[in-house]
């Protein structure tokens, strides 16, 4: 409520509404559905893709050009082998992470244990799937 009394005082003065309970109601709408969009955009990750991806920076190579789409779906062959050779609890931990972009902290309450045990994980597993792609020649 506070928020659409603040818009109002910022809006009011260059617009004078001609129905004054209309314009109050379509204010607090759209902070509403501005609040809704932004909550769900926390829950697609909230920032944490941005972390994830630079720590799987110097581990995937990047594309530079449409004709790599045929190495791309052989990197993502590569990865699910990788995926699929790691224990249960790894790869969820790696999915968590870098899939569903969790934060360390909230992986870490829901494995029970310390972040700085999830950063060490992750690290080791990102070294793994490093070598893996250079064995495979993706990496250099």
């Amino acid at each position: 409520m506070n928020d659409a009394f603040l818009a109002a005082w910022n809006s009011i003065p260059p617009q004078r509404p001609e129905v004054l309970s209309a314009y109050l109601a379509k204010l607090t709408r759209r902070i509403a559905v501005d609040r809704i969009r932004r909550n769900a955009a926390e829950k697609r990750g909230g920032g944490e893709w941005e972390a994830a991806l630079e720590e799987m920076e110097d581990v995937l190579p990047g594309r530079a050009d449409p004709a790599g789409e045929l190495e791309a779906k052989e990197l993502e062959a590569a990865v699910g082998r990788f995926l699929k050779s790691l224990p249960e609890a790894d790869r969820l931990l790696f999915l968590a992470r870098y899939w569903h972009f969790r934060p360390m902290a909230e992986i870490a309450r829901a494995m029970g244990c310390r972040e700085g045990a999830v950063r060490t994980r992750l690290h080791r597993l990102r070294r793994r799937l490093k070598a893996l792609l250079e064995k495979e020649g993706y990496l250099s």
